[in-house]
C-alpha cells in the first residue's frame, strides 16, 4: 500500500513570483488557462496579476481643451476611472479565487499608462522570476496589451519571459473550431530544466 502525503504549501517568500498581464480578451483568457493547466506549481507559485488601463485618450483631451474645458473633463475621467478600476477588479478576482482553488496564491495589479512600460516597471517593483505574456489581445483597454508589449517585454525585462503563441487560424473556407493556444517547443524545452530543478530543490 503506497501512502501519498501531500507537499505543505511554501511561504510566500518562498515561492516562484510569476507575472501574467491579462486584458479579458479571450486569447488572454486562453493564455491563463494554459498557464493554470501547465506552468503555474500548486503551493509553490504565487501569481500577480496585471492588467494596463488605457489613459491616451484622456491625455489627448487635456492638451487639447480649454482650462475651464480640461477642468471638467479631469472630473470625468477622475469617474470613469474609479469605474475602469471596479470593473478590472471584478475581472481579476474571478482568477484569484480560480488560482486559490489549486493552491497559488495570488494578488492583481490594475495600472494606467504605457502597456509595455508599465509591466517591465512592475516586473521589477515585484522581483518577478517569469513573466508570461500572449501575443495578441484587446480587451480592457483600447490599445493591444499583448502583441506589440510581448516584444518590449523580451527586451527590456530582467527576467526570463514566456510568450504564448495562439495557432493560426485555420482558412475561412473550413469549418472554424474554437481558437485554442499553442506553446512553442523551444519555449517548452527551456522551461522543462528549470520547473523540473525547482521541483527537485523544493521537495
Amino acid at each position: 500500500m503506497v501512502i501519498t502525503v501531500p507537499e505543505e504549501p511554501l511561504e510566500l517568500h518562498l515561492r516562484r513570483k510569476i507575472l501574467l498581464a491579462y486584458d479579458n480578451s479571450e486569447y488572454s483568457k486562453a493564455v491563463f488557462q494554459y498557464a493554470l493547466d501547465n506552468i503555474f506549481i500548486p503551493n509553490k507559485d504565487h501569481v500577480a496579476l496585471a492588467t494596463v488601463l488605457d489613459e491616451e485618450q484622456s491625455m489627448w483631451l487635456l492638451a487639447h481643451n480649454s482650462r475651464a474645458q480640461n477642468a471638467e473633463n479631469m472630473k470625468r475621467n477622475r469617474r470613469l476611472s474609479l469605474t475602469e478600476h471596479s470593473e478590472a477588479s471584478d475581472i481579476l478576482k474571478p482568477l484569484s479565487e480560480d488560482l486559490a482553488s489549486k493552491g497559488i496564491t495570488s494578488n492583481f495589479y490594475i495600472l494606467k499608462g504605457d502597456p509595455k512600460i508599465q509591466l517591465v516597471k512592475l516586473s521589477e517593483h515585484a522581483h518577478v522570476d517569469l513573466v508570461i505574456v500572449g501575443t495578441r489581445g484587446l480587451g480592457l483597454i483600447k490599445r493591444n496589451l499583448l502583441g506589440s508589449v510581448s516584444e518590449y517585454v523580451v527586451r527590456h525585462a530582467e527576467c526570463s519571459v514566456l510568450v504564448v503563441k495562439q495557432k493560426p487560424e485555420k482558412p475561412k473556407s473550413r469549418p472554424e473550431s474554437p481558437s485554442t493556444t499553442s506553446f512553442s517547443s523551444t519555449a517548452r524545452r527551456s522551461l522543462q530544466a528549470p520547473i523540473s530543478l525547482f521541483r527537485t530543490l523544493t521537495k
